[in-house]
């Protein structure tokens, strides 16, 4: 007989499957129950039970992320000295930003006070927001952005839209090391300006126009591509 208790997380575990998964992984699950049901002695169940199960487990892996993600999200990757600051890991694996500015990665600037610097992954758009205090960080973002993305004149819709995708906000380490490298070219320039331009909402804007090397075959620095970006999702229909 199947086991109850793997019965019950198969079951619950379709029913969180988007619906295009829903049939692979119910097959799985049947041909598991079979092989089971089938077998001769304990040894082959338990040899037919963990080939399946790993079966089952790898399409909801590739389907929906280790956790699932089910609902809007924002993943923000942090470098190991911020996570320091901010707490533990809370993404899981395969969890991807739903937002059109895709995941961000953070870094702490140990000025006085201290400032982090946030990139967006897909337009290296920076960002920068005091740290402290670190227990609202994550929380603080979402209006802080909001500034950023209205002091480059883009419209309402595409920043309200921005923000309603920031339902959950996850932690994570960072993943990219070319993100990497623009957040340290930014934490260079910034230092070297900061005490010409100490508002951190200017000063985000001025390293915008910098020219960006992985941004050379598009539109070459953040400010350009956050625009075309927008100018693409906010065009009226012909």
């Amino acid at each position: 007989m199947w086991p109850p208790l793997i019965a019950t997380s198969a079951l619950a575990a379709i029913g969180a499957m988007p619906a295009s998964l829903r049939p692979s992984i119910a097959l799985a699950i049947a041909g598991f129950r079979a092989d089971v049901a089938g077998g001769h002695n304990k040894l082959l169940a338990s040899i037919c039970h963990r080939s399946r199960a790993a079966a089952v487990r790898r399409i909801w892996e590739a389907g929906a992320g280790a956790g699932g993600q089910n609902g809007r999200m924002l993943i923000v990757r942090a470098t190991r000295k911020l996570l320091g600051r901010l707490g533990p890991i809370t993404a899981e694996a395969g969890q991807r930003s739903t937002t059109l500015l895709g995941d961000w990665y953070a870094t702490a600037w140990f000025w006085r006070p201290q400032v982090a610097l946030l990139v967006s992954e897909t337009t290296l758009l920076p960002v920068l927001m005091p740290l402290a205090p670190a227990a609202t960080f994550l929380q603080r973002f979402g209006p802080q952005l909001a500034a950023v993305l209205a002091a480059h004149r883009t419209p309402a819709e595409f920043i309200d839209a921005e923000l309603r995708e920031m339902d959950q906000v996850r932690l994570a380490r960072t993943a990219s090391r070319s993100v990497v490298g623009i957040m340290n070219e930014f934490t260079y320039l910034a230092d070297a300006c900061r005490h010409d331009e100490p508002d951190l909402l200017k000063l985000a804007v001025r390293l915008a126009a910098t020219p960006c090397g992985p941004l050379y075959k598009r539109h070459i620095s953040p400010d350009r591509d956050l625009a075309a970006l927008v100018a693409a999702r906010t065009r009226p229909p012909r």
